[in-house]
């Protein structure tokens, strides 16, 4: 999600390299927050990211006020149940590393994943009906 807005500004030939090193380094210092699995170690780099607020780049203020800070408690949610796997959708775990882009977009909620599989079902149905029936 973060990635999509900041790729455009990264390949940017208007952004300086400095400015773009700047969101790089506070784009890792995001993901590094999450790359824990102990929550206490999060709750730490999230405060001290937050004790730099003023310095983060405006592009990422958005995303850290909206999605992160609101929804800290879901997405540690793992870290806190092992149960609970690092990323909520076992349909996107899957799919993240076989197929192209525009077709994860199918398969990011069980209803579509279903929709998807309903359809290719009766597809494959149709045609080997016919062809048992032709038999």
């Amino acid at each position: 999600m973060i990635k999509k807005e900041l790729y455009p500004i990264l390949k940017s030939d208007t952004a300086s390299n400095e400015y773009k090193m700047e969101l790089r380094f506070y784009f890792q210092e995001i993901k590094r927050v999450f790359n824990t699995n102990v929550e206490e170690i999060a709750i730490q780099r999230l405060e001290r990211l937050l004790d730099k607020f003023n310095y983060i780049p405006k592009v990422l203020h958005k995303f850290i006020k909206d999605k992160i800070f609101p929804d800290f408690q879901i997405l540690t949610q793992y870290m806190r149940n092992p149960n609970v796997p690092r990323t909520t959708n076992c349909n996107e775990n899957y799919y993240l590393q076989t197929l192209p882009d525009e077709l994860k977009r199918k398969f990011k909620t069980p209803n579509r994943i279903n929709n998807y599989l309903l359809r290719k079902m009766e597809n494959w149905t149709g045609k080997h009906i016919k062809n048992i029936n032709t038999q």
